[in-house]
């Protein structure tokens, strides 16, 4: 069995209780994430992004309104996601400011991460890895409608090393979200991440492992 993780940052038994019973059969690849970005053309202080965007309203929302709460912060890119509601964009980009800039997709996402102080974002898996890719510090706000605990589960473990601050989604306000912001910009430089982020080959190299071994 492959798993696309660290075992510093997760193991199988943590959420598959069985997982003692197949140990030997156990390969940890590490965490698929892209390669290094490129230095970015343009620099955002603080980066926020809603994933899809189909449920990032309220996330992205909050940050615009935590803006004027917040000094010291120069530029904004609020990037909502091709799926965000129509109605939910406009009135965002009408109601952002000259020093926030909206957008629905990045194809320079992850160099934007590079060249930011600070990403707020969910927990999705793929936005995680380019978080620690992109060694950028980050505010998580994971989702959890509808009894979901993957994206919880993984922005507490990512706290615990501390590489990230951890905001509840249903705490979210401005003024919460301007709290949150203030301590994850205080958080230790994460230039020394010690995650193995090499799944993508660790996974090639382990299948041409097994298959010279038949």
């Amino acid at each position: 069995m492959l798993v696309h993780g660290d075992p510093d940052f997760a193991r199988l038994e943590d959420t598959f209780p069985l997982a003692s019973e197949i140990r030997q059969r156990i390969v940890y690849t590490g965490l698929v994430a892209p390669l290094p970005p490129p230095e970015p053309v343009e620099k955002f202080d603080i980066v926020v992004s809603a994933g899809g965007g189909a449920v990032g309203a309220a996330l992205v929302r909050a940050a615009l309104e935590a803006a004027p709460l917040l000094d010291g912060i120069k530029s904004w890119c609020l990037v909502t996601g091709p799926n965000m509601p129509q109605a939910d964009f406009d009135a965002i980009l009408a109601a952002a400011p000259e020093n926030i800039s909206v957008f629905r997709f990045r194809k320079d996402f992850a160099s934007l991460l590079a060249g930011a102080r600070l990403s707020v974002s969910q927990a999705g898996y793929n936005t995680v890895c380019d978080i620690l890719q992109a060694k950028c510090r980050s505010l998580l706000i994971p989702f959890a409608a509808g009894g979901e605990t993957e994206q919880s589960a993984r922005a507490e473990r990512l706290a615990g090393l501390g590489l990230a601050h951890v905001l509840e989604e249903k705490d979210i306000s401005p003024a919460s979200m301007a709290e949150a912001i203030k301590a994850a910009l205080v958080l230790p430089p994460p230039g020394t991440v010690h995650l193995n982020l090499d799944g993508a080959a660790g996974t090639a190299r382990t299948l041409h492992r097994l298959y010279d071994e038949r």
